[in-house]
């Protein structure tokens, strides 16, 4: 009998610690706080203002306001501000960088001016491509390279190519000029291939990129500015991938000054199937359509986007990109590396 009692009180109690990391779970899914448990600074949602739109009569307090009436304000708002979210980007961009994190989720990489975009992402497409870019200012008369290289990338696809590629341009840059001065250039070039999906233009914010923790350590004999410098195209290749996920079949890592090769599109499929022809066990995690050394023109495995991008994550500090290329393939036991006969991705020229 006592033996039985101590089964059904082992059994109620843990029915009750399963209920409550349901429960747990699903605040967590929902992005809500349990109750009783205060937010930490970092996980409360900021008001972002627009800077220059006149303040509303409704702004305050939306804690009573039902779903149709934040609707509303959400309509008025977008209504007296041309472009909500690039100003919303503007006030993000610069401010305090919260703790450490590894995974950037969706709210972490923004989609600058929604209205000037496709109203539905593009998904199931081949070729997803992140170009991930710092270069705003130019002389007067010049044209962004990352301009130039989406120039060379439209003109040597065809219509049909065309609508199973997604090509995203990520600002990485954190000078807050970048945003309008990017998204107005490549508004003005591709306004209908923005519209009609094929080009997005996306800025992360501050939550994207980890905190690193001190001291540094100082691999490859490089100083502490030149960890931190060299650290950050190792979270801008995983932010790309972390957005691009889940969008294509395989995804293409681009640098903003590259030339093309023609018919690029059809080279790279065609090496990925001669390659899957052949038995490699395990297969291949990376291609490579550029010269040794370059970190972009390296083509993924959607299925493995997130798994790199955690492992860049994870070693930002430690190596530079070329050196955790080369580890990632290794801890894939992808057996060699297998370069295409024809090198599609070049360095493009100065202008």
């Amino acid at each position: 009998m006592q033996i039985r009692r101590r089964k059904a009180v082992v059994l109620v109690i843990v029915g009750l610690v399963a209920t409550v990391l349901a429960y747990e779970a699903l605040c967590t899914a929902f992005r809500r706080q349990p109750r009783g448990r205060k937010a930490l600074p970092w996980q409360q949602q900021q008001q972002v203002r627009c800077p220059v739109c006149p303040a509303s009569s409704t702004d305050g307090n939306t804690a009573e306001l039902t779903a149709d009436q934040l609707a509303a304000r959400a309509q008025e708002q977008a209504a007296r501000c041309a472009v909500p979210s690039l100003l919303q980007s503007l006030e993000l961009v610069g401010t305090t960088v919260p703790p450490p994190t590894y995974y950037a989720n969706e709210n972490d990489i923004m989609l600058v001016a929604p209205e000037l975009h496709a109203k539905e992402r593009r998904r199931d497409v081949t070729f997803s491509i992140a170009i991930p870019t710092e270069t705003y200012a130019m002389p007067a008369g010049s044209t962004l390279p990352v301009v130039r290289t989406l120039q060379r990338l439209i003109n040597n696809l065809t219509p049909q190519e065309q609508r199973q590629t997604l090509i995203v341009v990520v600002i990485t840059s954190p000078a807050k000029r970048a945003i309008p001065a990017v998204l107005t250039s490549v508004h003005t070039a591709f306004a209908a291939h923005m519209l009609s999906g094929l080009i997005e233009v996306v800025v992360p914010t501050p939550a994207a990129y980890p905190m690193p923790g001190t001291p540094l350590r100082k691999t490859y004999g490089a100083t502490e500015q030149e960890v931190l410098i060299r650290s950050k195209p190792n979270v801008d290749m995983a932010i790309g991938m972390e957005y691009c996920a889940g969008r294509g079949r395989y995804f293409l890592a681009l640098a903003e000054s590259v030339d093309t090769s023609p018919n690029f599109f059809d080279q790279m499929a065609t090496f990925i199937s001669s390659t899957d022809s052949v038995e490699h066990s395990p297969p291949w995690s990376v291609l490579e359509f550029n010269l040794r050394g370059p970190s972009w023109g390296k083509l993924f495995r959607d299925t493995e986007l997130l798994e790199a991008a955690a492992f860049f994550r994870f070693f930002y500090l430690d190596h530079p990109l070329e050196n955790l290329l080369v580890y990632f393939m290794s801890s894939k036991t992808q057996p060699s590396r297998f370069f295409s006969p024809r090198v599609l991705f070049t360095p493009a020229p100065s202008v």
